[in-house]
């Protein structure tokens, strides 16, 4: 775009803006001076902000909302600066050809940043002043974005490593990004202080029902903010002030380098223009990083290495598709997308690169090296997030429970009795239908030529098989004859040469994404490892009445937002995992019997950066052990969660907690204090027997909720946007497809096995990275602040994902492509700078869909039976005949009552996908994919989603990898606006991987033992059953390991309402294994449990650290009004992060209303939830 059409743009921002803002235009100099002072001592560089706010006073026009934009235009107009400068040292040829590979890495990195912030730029043009319900549905959409944007805090500059290179290109470029990041983390700063104009009613009523006290913060908040409408313009925008932005970012020198010398000449004067910015030289980083996975693909001969990456070069892929997503949807779109899908997004994208690293630690490839390039994406990533970070206005209105992305239509068919006549295919073991396996009806799905909803029937029966629908599959719907007869199982796992990621049974990618009535199942078993029963990444996506059964790792919530409802999930160690936005609402969590000398981790989610909007969160459900750890449940300790990531977010919400959990609640993360004080656990108004918060961890990031305003921020409504979902299907995906042709020669340099299935993660999250990030600047997508901060959360998450691919392996010395983390800190940056303004909430889900989840009988677009009843015999082949249908509307599967033995990838194209098995002890997919055999961690879920919109309900995912095997994941989602009804996630390490996005699970059953749940999705987990199985000797069970690396990502896990017990494996040998409530998986994990049961099989401690004081102080970690043996908060770790949560107004923030925006989208879905307290 030209320097001069983008000023037209962003003066029309400011136009608009300021038509919505009253302004007083005779404020002093002096007044607008004290104005910026104020507002700046919120920033992590306040001297800074000053510096570079002061020289826009005149576009500021003494609006808040105008000094958010401009903050972003700053940051857009440096990135656009180092773009050029990068570009033209591109063309220089007094370079080494390393030096001038790793400036071309650069150079990709900052312009995929460009872009993400250019389509943030555009959101808040389209947004106007909206009011309420509206204004948070944007503002997640933000956080959503750039959270998935957001994870690694080094720079492009670590490309350059050697003496030969620490020159003064190294130097320049360092000095550009830094600039960048601080300017953006300033940025996100501003905008998550920024508040929603009051709705007139509100006002009447505030002022009616206002006590002395609270009058006297209105008139505070009235004079900071007359303050601002005081302040006076005095100066113009310097376009070369490229620090003035990045130093307001977490990763200034990235920011710098990038903004500086792009190609892009913008002038930046809003925020919003340095959002878009952001994203786009996030993208053009995550484009460059896909291209060097494939070509290290080619060249890789031993086999784990090929499995890393291969995981890789499907997360790189699933990056750049949050990338593509998160511009679109930021761009001038009617209608616009929110701030928190944008948060989710990029959170995803993030989480992606994590995903991918963590897959050489899977398999132990220890001497395996990452191209640098994707260090400075996680950062570009990480910084778009902080611009894109906002402050979601919360409403606690109850609904019945499903997110409005579901629309009233959808919900009903969900939950009708007559879903599997609506479906487009059918499958059937017997032949008598479409196909005989899944996968032939995914494969049918995907080329059609609608995208409308496309129901695939899979009829009762174990499919064997993996499965996955893919990113191209969106509006799939997979609808079994219940959990009990439709199993989709598979055996993969890391003991078994998979990574964590490609281990699933069932991978979901594809947009809205639907499960009803089947079992996902992975059966490696315990001694493999991680082993995913299933991976969803799928954004927008539902599980209803749907099982997950595994050991480690069983239900990987890789990322996106996504909803779980009525669900079963079992599992040993981290069974519910990931990073995406996820919510369990009245679902059943089983932890089984894990390996001698393990402990049981229900949870493991892995927000990495403290801006996604990631996080599980269980609400009302039940937290039980499985049948297998009951009679040895005193020899196994069974954990809430461990953090996984550095932020890692969890809370349980007014959930049964049996007594097998001990009553530390949660789990450090490997007997370290790694994230104890960044992590965010919570426990809200919990009950049962393990629901006492009195002997919980004392880590600063614990929180005892006590205020349902807080614990709402993990409901369903405001975790992943619950009421609001409507996943883009417009992705500007030229770009991607012409960089992946360019580079897939860099496959050709990997050295085994594991380094290849590890980087074909990465490829696949850089795609899906790019995607996110074109989302948010596209301008045909409706988005708001909320889903820009959703999608950039999810690119930042795709980039950790990448990452930890290699650590499954044991790599110590990986370098993942330079630009992934100058694409990170842009993120960072977009996230830190994102503004909030808002326009009316998108409405995905139809009437039908409401339907479809709560039905047992509707027609469906497909059906999948074992029997060969149904149009196909395996998940996977309905779901690729969803891929082939034409649009990308809701796409019901059924899937009849058996055990599919498949690994499912619901990939990006395949968007809004709903699986309805016949039950959670019907329909049954499993996979026993692991880290112990030979997946990544990312890599080894039974099924994996990251499609928009997925639903499943009736199913289990399970992964039989066993806990010997370590992560084996059930379930992986990125999935935004996800939902899982009935649903059940069986594993042990690992099981569910929440990976990123925002998610939502209702009434589902999850079983595991060390960070079952994981991942740094904005997920909620709501009536949910979680269950710590019998981990392995000397094991330690935690529930949750939740990732977030960045304060500003919307991200975490909120279990709420739900039940923490210990499986039948378990509870014989209770008193052997220590379970938490979770631990820090990254630096500023956050996890809350709400009114959620705990069981005596929690540890008096409840959390548990992960590395020494690792994120003790930066996690965020809370406890609200649980119940139970084990709720007793006395007996808690004294981390700084860690509460105990008193406030229902502190607690209602990870409601599903506040904390995923679920009354924006649930109701929708027609999954029943509960949007507070």
């Amino acid at each position: 775009m030209a320097k001069s059409s983008f000023l037209s743009l962003i003066l029309s921002i400011l136009y608009i803006a300021s038509t919505a803002t009253s302004a007083s235009t005779t404020s002093s100099s002096a007044s607008a001076a004290n104005f910026i002072k104020a507002s700046c001592t919120a920033t992590t560089y306040p001297a800074l902000c000053v510096q570079s706010l002061s020289l826009y006073a005149t576009s500021i026009n003494q609006s808040p909302r105008q000094l958010i934009q401009t903050a972003l235009a700053v940051s857009l107009d440096k990135a656009q600066s180092t773009k050029s400068f990068v570009y033209k040292l591109t063309r220089f040829n007094g370079v080494q050809p390393r030096e001038k590979a790793a400036i071309k890495d650069c150079f990709e990195e900052i312009d995929d940043t460009v872009d993400r912030l250019a389509k943030s730029v555009k959101e808040l043009k389209s947004m106007g002043s909206s009011k309420g319900k509206d204004f948070q549905w944007h503002i997640s959409n933000v956080q959503t974005w750039i959270s998935a944007g957001l994870t690694d805090e080094n720079t492009c500059v670590d490309g350059f490593a050697g003496k030969a290179l620490n020159g003064r290109i190294k130097n320049s470029i360092k000095a550009r990004f830094v600039h960048v990041e601080r300017v953006t983390s300033n940025a996100l700063a501003l905008i998550n202080k920024f508040e929603p104009p009051l709705d007139p009613n509100q006002a009447r009523k505030m002022k009616r029902n206002t006590t002395m006290a609270t009058r006297v913060r209105l008139f505070a908040a009235f004079t900071f903010f007359s303050a601002m409408l005081s302040f006076a313009a005095s100066n113009s925008a310097a376009e070369d002030d490229v620090a003035w932005w990045c130093n307001q970012t977490p990763h200034p020198s990235t920011c710098i380098y990038f903004t500086s010398h792009s190609s892009h000449n913008f002038s930046l004067t809003h925020r919003s223009q340095f959002r878009i910015m952001s994203v786009k030289l996030a993208l053009e980083r995550a484009l460059v990083a896909q291209g060097q996975v494939s070509q290290l693909i080619q060249n890789c001969k031993n086999q784990h290495r090929r499995t890393v990456w291969s995981d890789c070069l499907k997360l790189h892929s699933n990056t750049i598709l949050q990338l593509n997503r998160t511009l679109i949807g930021l761009g001038n779109t009617r209608p616009p997308c929110t701030d928190f899908d944008a948060q989710t997004w990029l959170s995803t994208a993030l989480t992606n690169i994590q995903t991918c690293r963590a897959g050489s630690l899977d398999l132990n490839v220890s001497d395996f090296t990452m191209p640098a390039v994707s260090k400075n994406l996680s950062e570009l990533i990480s910084n778009t997030l902080a611009i894109n970070g906002a402050l979601l206005a919360a409403e606690d209105n109850n609904t019945q429970g499903f997110p409005v992305w579901l629309s009233r239509k959808n919900r009903l068919l969900l939950q009708s009795t007559s879903i599997t006549a609506k479906a487009s295919l059918v499958v059937a073991k017997n032949g008598l239908a479409d196909f005989r396996t899944i996968q032939a009806a995914l494969d049918a799905a995907s080329r059609r030529s609608s995208k409308t909803r496309f129901i695939i029937h899979v009829k009762s029966g174990v499919y064997t098989e993996n499965i996955e629908v893919r990113a191209n599959s969106n509006n799939i719907w997979l609808v079994g004859d219940g959990l009990r007869n439709t199993i989709i199982t598979s055996g993969r796992s890391v003991g078994a040469g998979y990574t964590t990621y490609s281990s699933a049974t069932a991978g979901i990618d594809g947009l809205n994404f639907v499960a009803r009535g089947i079992t996902f199942r992975n059966t490696a078993g315990p001694q493999k490892g991680q082993a995913v029963a299933l991976r969803s990444s799928s954004d927008l996506s539902v599980f209803y009445r749907c099982s997950f059964q595994g050991y480690q790792d069983t239900l990987f919530v890789h990322s996106q937002r996504q909803f779980f409802r009525e669900c079963y999930i079992y599992g040993t160690i981290d069974f519910i995992f990931g990073n995406a936005a996820v919510v369990f609402q009245n679902s059943i969590i089983f932890v089984r019997r894990p390996l001698q000398g393990q402990g049981n981790m229900i949870t493991a989610q892995g927000r990495n950066d403290p801006f996604q909007n990631t996080g599980i969160s269980i609400h009302n459900s039940q937290i039980l052990p499985a049948p297998d750890l009951k009679p040895v449940v005193r020899a196994f300790q069974t954990y809430l969660g461990r953090p996984w990531m550095q932020y890692s977010r969890t809370v349980i919400l007014q959930t049964y907690i049996d007594g097998f959990i001990n009553p530390s609640g949660w789990s450090p993360w490997q007997n370290t204090n790694f994230a104890q004080d960044t992590l965010y656990y919570g426990e809200y108004k919990n009950f049962g027997p393990g629901s006492s918060t009195k002997k919980r961890v004392a880590w600063k990031g614990f929180h005892v909720l006590t205020s349902p305003i807080v614990a709402s921020r993990f409901s369903v409504r405001n975790l992943i946007a619950g009421d609001s979902w409507l996943p883009a299907t417009k992705l500007a995906m030229q770009r991607a497809h012409t960089a992946l042709g360019h580079n897939k020669g860099l496959g050709s340099k990997c050295r085994n096995e594991k380094e290849k299935a590890a980087w074909a993660d990465c490829l696949t999250l850089y795609e899906d990275t790019i995607s996110e990030l074109n989302h948010t600047l596209d301008s045909h997508t409706k988005c708001t602040d909320f889903d820009a901060q959703t999608w950039l959360s999810t690119a930042l998450t795709n980039l950790e994902t990448c990452k930890a691919g290699f650590k499954d392996f044991g790599v110590a010395d990986f370098m993942l492509p330079l630009m992934s983390n100058n694409v990170s800190k842009l993120l960072c940056n977009s996230l830190a700078l994102k503004d909030n303004a808002s326009s009316n909430p998108p409405q995905t889900y139809s009437d039908g869909d409401r339907k479809l989840l709560q039905a047992s009988s509707s027609t469906p677009d497909l059906v999948v039976a074992l029997d060969g009843s149904g149009n196909h015999l395996t998940i996977q082949a309905a779901l690729d005949a969803a891929a082939k249908r034409s649009g990308s509307g809701r796409f019901v599967i059924r899937i009849k009552s058996g055990v599919y033995k498949e690994n499912l990838d619901i990939g990006n194209n395949l968007k809004n996908i709903m699986l309805v098995g016949d039950g959670l002890k019907s329909t049954i997919i499993t996979g026993s994919r692991s880290v112990g055999g030979g997946s990544t961690t990312f890599n080894s879920a039974t099924v994996a989603v990251t499609g928009g919109g997925f639903i499943a309900r009736g199913i289990t995912f399970r992964n039989t990898a066993g806990p010997q095997n370590h992560q084996a994941v059930a379930l992986r989602s990125g999935s935004d606006l996800s939902v899982f009804y009935l649903c059940g996630f069986e594993g042990y390490q690992d099981t569910l991987y929440v990976h990123s996005q925002r998610q939502f699970y209702k009434q589902c059953d999850i079983y595991g033992t060390v960070d079952f749940i994981f991942g740094n999705a904005a997920v909620v987990l709501q009536d949910c059953m979680i269950y710590a199985r019998r981990p392995m000797d000397k094991q330690t069970n935690a529930v949750t390991a939740q990732g977030r690396t960045d304060p500003n990502q919307n991200t975490g896990i909120s279990i709420h309402n739900s039940r923490v017990m210990a499986s039948s494996d378990l509870k014989p040998v209770l008193s052997s294994f220590k379970t938490f409530l979770g631990r820090p998986w990254k630096q500023y994990s956050r996890t809350v449990f709400i009114q959620t049961y705990l069981d005596s099989l929690v540890n008096p401690a409840g959390w548990l650290e992960w590395d020494g004081n690792f994120a003790l102080n930066t996690l965020y970690y809370g406890e609200y009004r649980n119940s139970g043996p084990g709720a007793s908060t006395s007996g808690r770790v004294k981390w700084g992060g860690y509460r105990v949560i008193t406030s229902a107004t502190e607690a209602s923030k990870f409601t599903a209303a506040n904390f995923i925006a679920g009354s924006s989208w649930l109701p929708a879905t027609g999954v029943p939830f509960s949007a507070g307290l």
